[in-house]
């Protein structure tokens, strides 16, 4: 005689909805009597218990996951982020991929992301594809002025013309110093026509501030009137610097024309920016650009950003949930020369006239690292080296 006890798993509910927090169970108790010489067996069921899923371990731990994920990152880790839960095999070599789903409910995956080289991309599938998009990006992309004292020196003109800051001040400085400005949303939605105002301080990073006492008084008593919000930026980039100084600024921010992206925005939009009223536009720090003194080449390497072939390239690479998608080290890793084969447009990369051009040493400005009296480091393409920066078609590239 066998006695003892057995669990079967038995969906409860739609059998559709089970793996969302696993499983109810039936557990019996029972007595077998097993008969050999006729080969048959009897089964007494002794008891018959019912466990409700949301008493299963399964349950408990899936649900425990869920909360951790989806309300608790905050509590647990410190972070106003999503969580994920990463599922590692570990003790054996493999694939350097990973396959990403949604949820934890999902079935199948949305991305598959790996390695290139040493760099992380998104969607190793579609950059396998579109790999020989990569290289080094004949132009310098730059961060937009970085003063991170927005309350001063951002304006409107409210509906009588009249310049406010942020703090609702009336503004009346020379006009010299004011500059159109666009943001992160006037890109995102495609806006080339500035609504917002900066005062630049700065033409260029460590120049001497002193002189805008004789050159603009009325500037210099403005800012003077608000050194201590100027004083109390927390960023080490401002110790030992001139007063109201900027980063992010050089002859390259003053050009005429400009291609410019948001480097917030998981959807990048490059737009074509024109100057209005014959002064350049200039952007704040979480916008990247490139600089040109014409609008021709301009609009050609606008056109080749857009394309659907450098879309879905720039998707591969990024992680749209990251805090900046868009960075320089991105942009650079741009063949623009490539992309325009492939979207259909390297007749016009080749119609850009081809001359030399003095161009002034330059340096990198990686996110928030800016200019240094150094030259500069190429960012490295995955996988593949690359030791000089090709050189641009036209002659127009403010460098």
């Amino acid at each position: 005689m066998n006695t003892g006890g057995i669990a079967s798993a038995s969906g409860r509910g739609e059998a559709a909805h089970t793996h969302l927090h696993g499983y109810s169970l039936l557990v019996f108790v029972y007595d077998k009597r097993d008969d050999a010489k006729s080969r048959t067996g009897r089964l007494d069921i002794q008891h018959t218990i019912f466990v409700e899923q949301e008493r299963t371990g399964d349950f408990q731990t899936t649900s425990g996951l869920r909360r951790l994920i989806e309300n608790n990152a905050k509590s647990h880790f410190d972070a106003s982020v999503d969580a994920c839960l990463l599922l590692a095999n570990v003790g054996a070599a493999g694939p350097t991929e990973a396959e990403v789903f949604t949820s934890l409910d999902a079935t199948a995956r949305e991305t598959h992301m790996g390695l290139a080289g040493q760099d992380l991309v998104a969607d190793i599938d579609t950059y396998r594809r579109l790999h020989h998009l990569e290289g080094l990006c004949p132009y310098q992309w730059r961060s937009g002025v970085k003063h991170d004292c927005a309350s001063v020196m951002e304006m409107q003109p409210d509906e009588k013309g009249i310049l406010r800051h942020k703090l609702g001040e009336a503004v009346t400085i020379e006009p010299d110093y004011v500059y159109p400005l666009l943001k992160c949303p006037d890109l995102a939605n495609g806006r080339s026509q500035p609504e917002r105002f900066v005062l630049i301080s700065q033409r260029r990073v460590g120049e001497d501030t002193a002189d805008i006492a004789q050159a603009a008084p009325r500037t210099w008593a403005y800012l003077n009137a608000h050194s201590e919000r100027f004083k109390a930026r927390r960023s080490s980039i401002y110790t030992d610097r001139a007063p109201f100084a900027l980063f992010g600024i050089g002859d390259y921010a003053f050009a005429p024309w400009k291609v410019a992206v948001s480097g917030l925005h998981r959807h990048p939009r490059f737009v074509l920016v024109p100057p209005v009223s014959k002064r350049p536009v200039l952007f704040d720090d979480t916008c990247y650009y490139l600089a040109f003194a014409g609008e021709g080449e301009a609009h050609v390497v606008a056109d080749i950003l857009n394309s659907p072939a450098c879309r879905s390239f720039l998707d591969a690479l990024m992680f749209p949930d990251s805090k900046r998608p868009v960075t320089v080290e991105l942009l650079q890793r741009l063949n623009l020369s490539a992309i325009a084969e492939e979207a259909g447009l390297a007749e016009r990369w080749r119609r850009l006239q081809r001359v030399d051009y003095a161009r002034s040493e330059t340096a990198p400005q990686l996110e928030l690292v800016m200019e240094t009296s150094q030259s500069a480091r190429m960012p490295r393409a995955a996988g593949k080296a690359r030791a000089t920066r090709p050189k641009p078609p036209g002659a127009n590239h403010v460098p």
